[in-house]
């Protein structure tokens, strides 16, 4: 028959091994040699679920509230290994020694046979603090001030306090609790030849039974696990473990630890509110806002029953994270509006600097915001704050983070890289001084994720695979899957950009399942992977397929709360309609965005503006009478791009100015083209886009075409030297964009090729080239019918 758990302020069945273990330390009555790896046991014990691993799958319960056969095997792995890292030692002596204990504990616990004995030996355990005991005695002693001693003096006061009902439930839970060692016990006590009578007479046993009858209260279960008593106290501990851990790693809460928050009751829940956070952390990571609403708000409700006022910003803080991410912005200002004003009335300025940095990074996502919130600082007050107060208080983590904003401020809006990169190296600098703490590597993670997006952009994809890396080992087993994913998201984007397709999609759907569970990490990873499908799905002409998935795009662009994020869909939805020819459609869409991005300070968005610009040079180009009219808006967008050291724009925007001119005048420009393709080669290749060097060769190859046919003076060797580089280029660029399967451009390539197996005269190659194109011809019209019903 199951039973509800006991909860008690102090106790807890888990505790009268290690308390028999300190009793056995201090009567001395281990080999003096199985000391240290006996204090290291009781440390991890008594410390609980603080040394554990965050990351383990290990059951949290069982950390904080560890079974008896537990505690036996890591009394005997901490001999073990200690005698292990003794070479001068024999293994036989650990297990001597290993034996010893055990069989110590193990006699301690079997002989307490009564409820009064069990209550004589909690009581009794003051007698192991200094004065308790005479001075002659030869037990070691422990100062109520001490690890160990603290840990008895409140398992004495705990003992005082405990009603006789108390003592009843507490007796029956600890003989449940040692019946899993009762094969152990038998073992060793046929070994050792000894025989255990009870002391209790029938006339006890007798009024023992009577007394459990009228309290109601169960007799002990001959079973294990009938009834587990838990202390309050480290409950409330591994809740917070608990929290953590969600916090940062995701992940689900454990069964055993959801069978005690349904045992609790309301009044038991109150004592440790942390049990309501599970709660909302539950109910957030499944999307679901009422839910997660009531659960905050009782949390907090039991944290400042007790008159602790000073939670209350760090309620607002959360309310407001809560409304953000359910896309409730409005609310979100308005509470970390108030949380800002009670942390300035509190004077907690280390709130008052994350309550700042929470709300840069808001405003950062959703720049259309930032004329509403009038009643705090703008962008560049809130920076000039944090850099002064996060030094004036040494809270060096939020000052690193500062410089990080401060950075992010000047990519957005175009600054030179020397001072990006100026207030990123001081960011690290700051971090890579400061200890190995948990909250330092996961910081570092962050600060790295920020060197990804600028190296990115700049277009270095070795710095960009450098601070992947860095950012993950660092982290190791400690990161955040928050992060793991965001840091993933960059690698198969880098992957794809390369020519690695399919490793790429490979990687993205490996932690489909890791984020399957988490409402906010879901819609992230989708957007993302639903935006590089789309890319995908355009270079092959599947356009209905891409259609379909750009649908669902534009249905959530409203739930999207990264501005970057909505650029990117919207930068795909009008790159589709210039693919199916309706350049109206996406001239407005560039439009519409290039206005957001210039309506005021704080939405423009460097990076985005060049990028749009680009694109909207690219459909005037292929789709304009007079294409001429993008020459003006491409050397704009170069200028911008190069004062930003924008590599990756430059070699996009230089490519189109090469067939712009082209277009425009072929015969006049080609010499020139040819000159700022050789001269760029370097730049393009070292930006690792296959794409665009597929592109840059083909253009090269394009341009090479032209210049034989009007130089008939040249000597055979020369021009058949020149013929050969030229489909070379044409090779490199045909393997690049059938690896990327660009049909389009695969065509274009193969036209290019056939004209100059005309030229030389190659009728064999000419005929392939015609066959090719044929073929794919079939193909592209195939995967523009491809249904995905």
């Amino acid at each position: 028959m199951s039973r509800k758990p006991i909860f008690t302020p102090i106790l807890a069945s888990s505790k009268v091994p290690i308390l028999v273990l300190i009793t056995g330390y201090c009567h001395k009555k281990f080999p003096s040699r199985s000391i240290p790896p006996i204090l290291s046991t009781l440390v991890e014990l008594i410390e609980g679920g603080k040394e554990a691993n965050s990351t383990t799958d290990e059951d949290i319960v069982s950390v904080f509230f560890p079974s008896l056969n537990k505690i036996l095997d890591k009394i005997e792995r901490a001999i073990v290994e200690f005698v292990s890292s003794d070479e001068s030692r024999e293994q036989n002596e650990a297990h001597k020694d290993t034996l010893q204990v055990q069989n110590y504990v193990l006699r301690k616990l079997w002989s307490i046979e009564d409820i009064d004995s069990f209550y004589s030996f909690l009581k009794e355990s003051q007698n192991l603090l200094v004065g308790k005991v005479p001075k002659k005695s030869s037990t070691k002693r422990l100062y109520s001030s001490s690890f160990l001693g603290k840990f008895v003096s409140n398992i004495s006061v705990a003992a005082n306090i405990l009603g006789f009902e108390e003592t009843i439930k507490l007796w029956t839970a600890f003989c449940d609790y040692r019946q899993e060692s009762y094969e152990r016990w038998t073992i060793q006590a046929r070994c050792e030849h000894i025989h255990f009578k009870s002391k209790q007479s029938e006339h006890d046993l007798l009024v023992e039974e009577q007394i459990t009858e009228n309290l109601d209260i169960p007799a002990a279960d001959p079973a294990p696990g009938g009834v587990e008593v838990y202390s309050q106290v480290d409950l409330a501990q591994l809740l917070e473990f608990q929290v953590h851990k969600l916090q940062i790693y995701a992940g689900k809460v454990p069964n055993s630890l959801k069978m005690i928050l349904l045992s609790m009751s309301e009044s038991q829940r109150s004592i440790v509110p942390s049990s309501y956070y599970i709660d909302y952390l539950e109910y957030w990571k499944s999307g679901d806002y009422e839910g997660s609403f009531n659960a905050l708000h009782r949390y907090f409700d039991y944290m400042m029953s007790n008159k602790q006022q000073l939670f209350y910003h760090y309620a607002l803080l959360s309310l407001a994270t809560l409304h953000a991410s359910f896309g409730s912005d409005d609310e979100a200002l308005r509470a970390i509006d108030e949380a800002i004003l009670v942390a300035r009335e509190n004077k907690d300025l280390d709130c008052l600097n994350y309550l700042l940095t929470w709300l840069f990074d808001f405003l950062k996502s959703r720049p259309e915001l930032s004329n509403k919130l009038t009643s705090q600082p703008g962008r560049e007050q809130i920076l000039q704050f944090l850099k002064l107060k996060t030094k004036e208080n040494k809270n060096q983590v939020l000052q690193s983070m500062a410089y990080q904003y401060e950075a992010i401020k000047q990519m957005l809006e175009g600054f030179p890289l020397r001072k990006v990169l100026n207030n990123l190296t001081r960011a690290f600098y700051i971090l890579l001084n400061l200890d190995s703490s948990l909250n330092t590597k996961l910081s570092f993670a962050r600060a790295c994720q920020l060197a990804v997006t600028a190296w990115s952009r700049v277009g270095i994809p070795s710095m960009t695979r450098l601070y992947i890396n860095a950012a993950l080992e660092s982290a190791g087993s400690d990161i955040s899957i928050f992060d793991e994913v965001e840091l993933s998201l960059r690698r198969a984007n880098l992957m794809y950009q390369s020519g690695e397709t399919e490793a790429a999609f490979k990687l993205l759907e490996s932690y489909e399942p890791q984020v399957s569970g988490e409402a906010a990490l879901m819609k992230s990873w989708q957007t993302r992977y639903m935006i590089l499908k789309v890319d995908y799905w355009l270079k092959k002409c599947r356009y209905n397929q891409a259609s379909i998935l750009l649908d669902k795009l534009r249905c959530q662009t409203c739930e999207i709360q990264e501005h970057e994020l909505k650029c990117e869909v919207n930068y795909q939805l009008a790159c589709f309609q210039e693919k199916v020819g309706n350049a109206t459609e996406a001239i407005q869409i560039i439009s519409r965005e290039l206005s957001h991005l210039k309506e005021h300070e704080y939405s423009y968005n460097n990076f985005w503006a060049i990028q749009f610009q680009i694109l909207y040079a690219q459909v005037v180009k292929e789709h304009s009478s007079s294409p001429e009219r993008a020459l003006s808006v491409l050397l704009s967008s170069l200028k911008t791009a190069h004062k930003s050291s924008l590599l990756v724009l430059i070699v996009r925007a230089t490519l189109l100015l090469c067939e712009l001119l082209l277009k425009i005048d072929p015969i006049n420009s080609a010499g020139d083209v040819n000159e700022i393709l050789r001269n760029g080669m370097p730049n393009i290749l070292m930006i690792d886009n296959l794409w665009l060097s597929s592109q840059a060769y083909y253009l090269l190859a394009k341009v090479a075409t032209m210049v034989p046919v009007d130089n008939h003076q040249a000597d055979q060797q020369q021009m058949r030297a020149t013929l050969d580089q030229t489909m070379s280029y044409l090779q490199i660029s045909l393997e690049g964009f059938s690896k990327l399967h660009d049909f389009k451009w695969i065509k274009k390539t193969l036209q290019i090729q056939q004209s100059l197996s005309e030229l030389m005269r190659d009728s064999e190659l000419s005929h392939s080239c015609q066959m090719a194109m044929s073929k794919l011809d079939q193909q592209i019209q195939m995967e523009m019918a491809y249904d995905s019903c």
